[in-house]
């Protein structure tokens, strides 16, 4: 598994403290590598896990709405089964359980852009990051 976050504690301005750091990365201009900060990876995985919930509950709607195009008896057992599988996921939105984002800008060879490891290696050389484990 690809190691793709930080790990270090930083305490906001409020006095939380963030364990947890991920990026995004957008090859624009310039790189532009925007870190969400999170509690603990906990808190990340429970992001995940709702996104996972929103993203089936999409798909089995758009099945069933396909089937309800052309509502038949062949296919009212299967519009019954999806039904119960929609209904049966928790209702829950996408939720973002990070504390703060912010945003680092870096020049790039757009010839060869660094991949997501050598982006890392960018924020851990950044005095904030200074000493972030790779997880």
């Amino acid at each position: 598994m690809r190691k793709m976050a930080l790990e270090l504690i930083k305490t906001n301005a409020n006095g939380i403290s963030a364990a947890y750091h991920r990026a995004f990365i957008a090859y624009l201009d310039t790189l532009q590598l925007t870190v969400l900060s999170y509690v603990d990876a906990a808190h990340r995985d429970a992001e995940k896990e709702i996104n996972k919930r929103v993203a089936r509950k999409y798909a089995i709607n758009k099945q069933l709405n396909a089937l309800l195009q052309n509502p038949t008896s062949e296919n009212e057992a299967e519009r019954i089964s999806l039904s119960t599988k929609y209904e049966s996921i928790a209702e829950n939105n996408y939720v973002d359980y990070s504390i703060g984002t912010k945003t680092y800008e870096f020049d790039y060879d757009k010839e060869t852009p660094p991949k997501f490891p050598e982006c890392y290696a960018l924020l851990k050389a950044l005095p904030e990051y200074e000493g972030a484990k790779d997880v």
